[in-house]
């Protein structure tokens, strides 16, 4: 009965609305909800009625409520996502669309979606994708951007291409020439390998990530009588609280210290047990995530910039929260980030912060995003940087060079670093990067990745040529001479999608 007379006043509640009577609609809304409080029709319609009336507040709270109801029912969703927009938060607005489009495109049976247009959902992530790529990929923006090399940068724009594909990277002018870089760009965000950390073995920029010194237990007895190698080069250390983190120079020590350093740095003890665990259990996305959400706090807190501006340059990446359960390992490595921010944010009037912010879902964010886009970081080591200085140093008609009293042979020098233990005398990290990590696969690449920098600076080269303006430049994210079916699994695994590229089409 309770049902009926619910579904009743809704019913009046439709009535009204199509005669753009708007508050007796929602008088029966509430008729309706005060019998049945898991209507969530009603609650969706309300939603409706209060976006008309442009009382985005209340269209927000209902159709949030409608979810809490039923998350299948897409409507809800729908209006939960312009009431978003009217907000300007474009990341969730975009988020909510995302739940229904990938309902509709994924499932194999019939949900509620109550004839929900997905041409309209289409339309509104690319309006959205749109906005949110003309903030945060402008010329301007780029061209402000210190991650970027100034020089190249206008080679290049980031573009969006479809739902589907999301964004992508494409040429602004012709490429003829292989030596020619496309983008040398820094990243958002990096960190050394937990490996690294607290290894009297090696000492590293924690900025940069560039190669300070590397004790010679690392190399082959031969390297070993080569002393050039090891001059330790100058290097800074914090001298606020920690005492612990390494610079290569002051520029990066101002750096650091702007952009992050200066909310972590009073609570390094907190932080010294979260490295303790990243080496024990070998991970360094919780490092990451920490000094994103350090990155994310200071332009909320010292920047005086809104979440959403805050959030942008790390949530305009894809990221999948379809199945947002942390692991065991991910759960304890919050437990420390949670104790690291509680003792950054212990104000009273900085509990609302904390809670936007520091969340199991924020986290599962931005391990999503990490481990969708970011890529390994392998900077020039010493080795390899003295031989690439002696080398831009040699008259053209020089066959070799000289590292100590050897003699290498220039097109030999592959083979010689492996000879030489390479793997053990160069510092690994992770990166993320605004530009080069919106690249699209490909299994038949255009472009390479090189790090040809003894620092986190990562630069695309041509691999074909010619190329031309408006064409779309893609990596390799994995190996793409393994098989067809090897291919797609991995890429499956590591980043959730099914290549269908050229190569993979003709199942090569």
């Amino acid at each position: 009965m309770t049902e009926t007379t619910s579904t009743s006043f809704r019913e009046i509640g439709n009535k009204f609305f199509k005669e753009n009577r708007l508050n007796l609609a929602i008088e029966n809304y509430n008729k309706a909800i005060e019998l049945d409080s898991s209507d969530y029709q009603s609650y969706t319609n309300r939603s409706l009625v209060y976006y008309q009336k442009k009382d985005y507040e209340n269209s927000l709270n209902d159709s949030k409520e409608a979810i809490k109801i039923n998350s299948k029912w897409d409507k809800a969703h729908y209006r939960y996502s312009m009431a978003l927009k009217q907000f300007n938060r474009f990341d969730e607005s975009l988020r909510s669309l995302y739940i229904i489009y990938n309902r509709f495109y994924n499932s194999n049976t019939t949900t509620n979606s109550s004839n929900i247009d997905i041409n309209l959902i289409t339309k509104e992530i690319d309006n959205i994708q749109k906005i949110l790529i003309s903030k945060r990929y402008s010329k301007e923006i780029i061209a402000q951007s210190e991650t970027f090399s100034n020089s190249i940068n206008t080679n290049v724009k980031v573009d969006y291409i479809n739902a589907n594909l999301g964004k992508s990277v494409f040429l602004t002018k012709d490429i003829t020439n292989n030596n020619q870089p496309l983008i040398s760009e820094n990243p958002l965000v990096s960190n050394l390998s937990s490996l690294y950390l607290e290894d009297e073995n090696y000492k590293s920029c924690f900025h940069c990530l560039r190669s300070i010194y590397v004790n010679k237990s690392c190399y082959s007895e031969k390297m070993k009588k080569q002393q050039e190698l090891f001059t330790e080069k100058p290097s800074f250390i914090c001298d606020k609280h920690c005492k612990f983190e390494v610079y290569c120079s002051e520029k990066c020590k101002n750096d650091a210290w702007k952009q992050y350093h200066s909310l972590l740095c009073p609570n390094y003890d907190l932080i010294l047990k979260l490295y303790g665990f990243c080496r024990i259990k070998n991970q360094v996305f919780p490092l990451v995530i920490m000094k994103m959400l350090a990155i994310v706090l200071n332009d909320l807190k010292n920047n005086k910039k809104s979440l959403e501006d805050s959030l942008s340059p790390f949530t305009s990446f894809q990221y999948d929260m379809s199945d947002s359960m942390l692991s065991d390992d991910q759960l304890i490595a919050y437990a420390f980030i949670i104790d690291i921010f509680k003792s950054i944010l212990k104000e009273n009037n900085e509990e609302i912060i904390f809670n936007q912010l520091i969340n199991k879902e924020r986290y599962y964010q931005f391990n999503s995003i990490l481990k969708l886009n970011s890529s390994d970081v392998q900077p020039l080591s010493i080795l390899e940087e003295l031989i690439d200085n002696k080398v831009s140093k040699t008259d053209i008609k020089e066959t070799h060079i000289k590292i100590g009293d050897e003699m290498i042979e220039i097109n030999s020098i592959g083979e010689f670093l492996e000879k030489n233990k390479l793997p053990t005398i160069s510092i690994k990290g992770v990166g993320l990067y605004r530009v080069i990590n919106s690249i699209n696969h490909s299994c038949e690449p255009n472009v390479f990745c090189s790090f040809s920098k003894n620092n986190h600076s990562m630069t695309i080269y041509p691999s074909k040529i010619p190329l031309k303006k408006g064409q779309e430049i893609n990596i390799s994210y994995i190996n793409e001479d393994l098989t067809f079916d090897q291919r797609q699994k991995l890429l499956k695994e590591n980043y959730s999608f099914n290549c269908k590229c050229k190569k993979c089409k003709n199942k090569e």
